[in-house]
């Protein structure tokens, strides 16, 4: 036996091993789960009828003003290529539009159909010399000329950010424009997509190349609009941005914004009940620092009042640009009388005005917008939440089995719904904030949670950054499931926005203090008890949108699937327009690689031999 043959047959019996440990600890794991479901996690199920109640209706006219109105569902698709002397970056997003009645024991739907309609179509292919990738990435003068081609490839991320981008700009402009648009579901995390791309003032200020640009108040962008767009989005019922010590300048930038003519520091101590030194320490840091405000007359005022409207603007010109002009320098921006080329931090920028606009707009006109997470690992709900809330004393559970519980959220939940008989679809687990995803409790060397006095020890992501609070809600649902057939569909992860009035202010509450983070307020929905109207609706439409006709999209809104298959079939289309254009260049033999010529003479001779 030749020493290839033995390493081979290790390989194998080492992964047989592996495989049959891990099965044997998934059903020690899955006894633990099935004892906390009938112990304590059945209270955080809530089971949904397959009918449309009189309630829901009701609660329908009421919420939305309507229940006769549209939707719009978007996904998207990306792809980077590397070629021979450049890589191309394409990015799309493509919407599903249609029109939903909600009557008794009913909901009708129409597709609009315009699938390819360039309001509902937004897609951008930029070609990127090699010579230009560093540059393009922010990265100018770092490690130059050290790294081959293909790792400098593997550094770029733009094609995901141009398509985040392309998916918040055809929900925005799709709001916008449609005066009877209520539903709005996206293909994607609300919180994380908002978080990856909220970077510090401080990154924003070194990294975005649009810094300096002329806005269209006639005013450069600088470090204050990236500090603006940061405070929001903004709502004074839902008490959003928090007034937490690492947010309060955001909670500065809201009041001054509601008073464009100034403000005097006394009236401001009155709407912010932190100490003066405080205050006066954030609002020096603002003057001196960031350059946001001035100081007049007695009163505290923005040195441009129209930042955020400015920033508004400065999104929709250059979306504008990349997707629906298609400007071939799209992703390249004239400053100082040349052009430069975008970082990957000038598209995250661009995404969080986007977004946080969109948030507002869906406040101010009462839109229901739902992101739906598909093949998500976490375990925000088992390892924060729960954990969390029973340190303060909201729940009654020994927290000691979870660690003994399976690993993830969707992984404990479908097993669950395989292996106990009262789950039954559609179903979802209680709303929680999705602050809980920054939220962690400290434990002690012997893995016991960690107490100062009587309060357990709870941190953000390093000590003091936790996710904006009331603003988006999470929950884990199944929305098909056929017992006779043994067949059900995925767990998903459903966000929604909390709404004014509906969701909070709530007696139904509670404080958890996070160390240097501050205290942090939210709602809860303690168990399956409490009343939930809001997500009644969205579990409500969801159900009947899923058409559970086609075995991969089982349990999965229907217009989110076409949308899916929409983008898919466009991408195939772009693949051979690129192939196409990498073929024309490799006629000449100066432009193919070595390894392009040698990988092409092992495929002949392999495709020979056999």
């Amino acid at each position: 036996m030749s020493y290839l043959t033995k390493n081979i047959q290790l390989l194998s019996k080492s992964l047989k091993s592996s495989v049959e440990d891990l099965m044997k600890e998934s059903e020690e794991r899955l006894k633990e789960s099935q004892e906390f479901y009938e112990q304590f996690l059945k209270n955080l199920i809530r089971f949904f009828e397959k009918r449309i109640s009189d309630k829901t209706i009701e609660f329908c006219k009421k919420f939305l003003g309507t229940t006769e109105f549209n939707f719009i569902a978007v996904d998207g698709t990306s792809l980077k290529d590397a070629g021979n002397g450049y890589v191309t970056f394409f990015g799309g997003a493509f919407g599903v539009r249609g029109k939903i009645e909600l009557r008794k024991d009913k909901l009708l739907t129409k597709d609009y159909r315009d699938y390819f309609d360039e309001n509902v179509c937004m897609v951008a292919y930029v070609p990127v010399p090699y010579s230009e990738l560093i540059r393009v990435e922010g990265k100018e003068g770092e490690v130059e000329g050290t790294l081959d081609d293909e790792y400098r490839i593997d550094l770029s991320n733009i094609h995901n950010k141009v398509m985040q981008l392309a998916e918040i700009y055809l929900a925005y402009r799709e709001v916008v424009r449609n005066s009877n648009l209520k539903l709005l579901l996206l293909d994607l995390s609300l919180s994380g997509t908002q978080a990856s791309v909220s970077h510090s003032t401080e990154i924003f200020s070194r990294k975005v190349k649009m810094k300096g640009v002329k806005l269209s108040s006639g005013s450069k962008l600088r470090s204050s609009d990236f500090l603006v767009v940061s405070s929001h989005p903004k709502n004074q019922i839902l008490d959003v941005p928090s007034d937490r010590k690492y947010t309060l300048v955001y909670r500065i930038i809201g009041i001054l914004e509601d008073n464009p003519n100034g403000i005097s520091l006394s009236e401001l101590k009155k709407k912010i009940e932190w100490p003066e030194p405080e205050i006066e320490e954030i609002l020096k840091k603002m003057e001196e620092k960031y350059k946001a405000i001035i100081r007049e007359s007695g009163k505290i005022k923005l040195i441009n009042p129209n930042s955020w409207s400015d920033c508004i603007k400065l999104f929709e010109e250059q979306c504008e640009r990349i997707f629906i002009k298609k400007d071939p320098r799209s992703l390249r921006i004239e400053k100082d009388g040349k052009l430069v080329w975008l970082s990957s931090f000038d598209i995250d920028f661009l995404i969080s005005i986007g977004l946080r606009r969109l948030i507002e707009l869906a406040w101010e006109r009462k839109i229901l917008v739902v992101g739906i997470c598909k093949d998500t690992s976490a375990s925000y709900l088992i390892n924060n939440y729960i954990p969390i809330l029973a340190l303060y004393k909201v729940y009654d559970v020994d927290i000691s089995i979870i660690p003994k519980i399976l690993w993830t959220d969707r992984l404990l939940l479908e097993r669950l719904s395989q292996t106990v008989d009262e789950i039954k679809a559609p179903w979802s687990t209680i709303e929680y904030d999705s602050c809980f995803m920054t939220l962690h409790f400290e434990r002690t060397t012997e893995g016991k949670p960690k107490f100062e006095g009587d309060k357990p020890v709870v941190k953000g992501v390093k000590g003091y950054i936790v996710s904006p609070e009331r603003v988006f809600l999470k929950s884990n649902v199944q929305i098909f499931c056929n017992p006779k057939k043994n067949v059900e569909s995925h767990v998903f992860v459903v966000e929604r926005l909390y709404y004014p009035e509906y969701d909070w202010p709530s007696d139904e509450k509670i404080e958890i203090y996070a160390g240097k983070a501050g205290l942090v307020t939210t709602r809860i929905f303690k168990d399956n008890n409490v009343e939930n109207p809001v997500q009644d609706l969205v579990m409500t439409l969801l159900f009947y949108l899923c058409r559970n006709a086609i075995p991969e999209s089982l349990g999965y809104p229907d217009p989110l699937f076409k949308a899916d298959k929409i983008a898919k079939q466009y991408l195939k289309m772009v693949r051979k327009i690129i192939d196409s254009g990498q073929a024309l260049q490799l006629l000449d033999p100066l432009l193919r690689s070595f390894r392009k010529v040698r990988s092409e003479y092992e495929r002949m001779r392999s495709e020979a031999n056999e």
